[in-house]
């Protein structure tokens, strides 16, 4: 789908959240009933969505990179695992401007997901969110002991 890839990163993030909360997330009701997006159309938004993202990973700010991870995971989808490292990377590289929800949330969605992440990948965003502990909330840092 060559227009999506003239879309800005934050607005493929929030249509990808979108998707996933109507999907049927661990928040929000699943919507089945006739006229919804079920399991297997959200599965095609987002698959159609996610490569358009990922090809302007580069512009991509560390909210958009949280809101993707967590809105696949919770939608109860799974991504490569060469994607989830694409991904987090670039959130280690916009780390400067994540807040400590976002860098918890992408750890919990690698580890929802299953997904085999580096060690020294997840170090690297563990140290960054520990530099930013007097801003998290309690919340976040229970969030990321269990990722």
């Amino acid at each position: 789908h060559p227009q999506l890839h003239s879309i800005p990163t934050r607005e493929l993030s929030n249509m990808i959240w979108a998707v996933g909360q109507l999907q049927g997330s661990s928040d929000g009701p699943e919507i089945q009933h006739s006229g919804g997006i079920g399991s297997q159309y959200g599965t095609v938004v987002m698959q159609s969505l996610l490569p358009a993202f990922i090809s302007q990973l580069g512009a991509a700010n560390a909210q958009d990179v949280a809101n993707v991870l967590y809105s696949i995971a919770d939608a109860r989808q799974r991504l490569p695992t060469e994607q989830v490292q694409q991904l987090l990377q670039q959130l280690l590289h916009s780390v400067a401007g994540a807040s400590p929800q976002a860098i918890s949330n992408s750890l919990w969605a690698a580890a929802t997901m299953k997904q085999q992440v580096t060690a020294k990948l997840v170090q690297q965003l563990v140290l960054a969110l520990m530099y930013k502990l007097p801003q998290a909330a309690p919340q976040t840092i229970k969030d990321t002991l269990w990722a």
